[in-house]
């Protein structure tokens, strides 16, 4: 667990990857984290151990990935079969699954109304995620809300594509921040 919050005090974007091609970019990039926001249960080991041999860490979004069934099975399987670093979720009911097999677990949640702000707290406080990932970044003001209600480490997603845009989300508390264009010199 501390090898991720460590990681992101020393370069605290991390590379949110959707394609292939993005992924071979992140191994290249400044990122030593990768959110593998796709694949398939062909893949994900080779991937993984790509990632591994870059020293990168590599978490994946269980959601998207195809060929597995999303429920304990599968993310036993993973957990199992497959050298990741932790997983990501949006559903509340893996996310309790994988902190109980001692997996790192990042919740992952949008956010884009006031029902969905408090939604998002209460499922946090219950579930307990190592770290939520919290969506779209637009208002820093709710990643310093969120962690004072939760007490629980944000990284900020979605619409981070300037410098200034990350530079307020890491000075709102953010402990980091995923984005597609981790590949821009400029972002941070």
């Amino acid at each position: 667990m501390n090898q991720f919050f460590n990681s992101l005090i020393e370069y605290p974007v991390i590379a949110e990857v959707n394609t292939l091609d993005e992924f071979n970019l992140a191994l290249e990039s400044n990122c030593q984290n990768i959110f593998m926001m796709t694949g398939n249960i062909f893949n994900l080991r080779q991937l993984c151990k790509k990632a591994h041999n870059k020293g990168k860490n590599i978490y994946i979004y269980l959601d998207a990935i195809e060929g597995y069934s999303k429920d304990s099975w599968g993310l036993e399987f993973i957990s199992k079969n497959i050298e990741i670093d932790g997983i990501i979720t949006s559903k509340p009911v893996l996310m309790e699954q994988s902190k109980e097999m001692g997996i790192f677990t990042l919740g992952r949640f949008s956010v884009y109304n006031e029902y969905k702000l408090n939604y998002t707290i209460e499922k946090i406080k219950e579930t307990r995620p190592h770290c939520a990932i919290v969506l779209p970044a637009v208002l820093p003001h709710l990643i310093v809300h969120i962690i004072k209600e939760t007490r629980i480490p944000v990284i900020s997603s979605g619409f981070l594509d300037t410098r200034e845009a990350v530079i307020k989300c890491l000075e709102s508390g953010a402990a980091g921040i995923s984005t597609i264009h981790f590949k821009d010199p400029d972002i941070y």
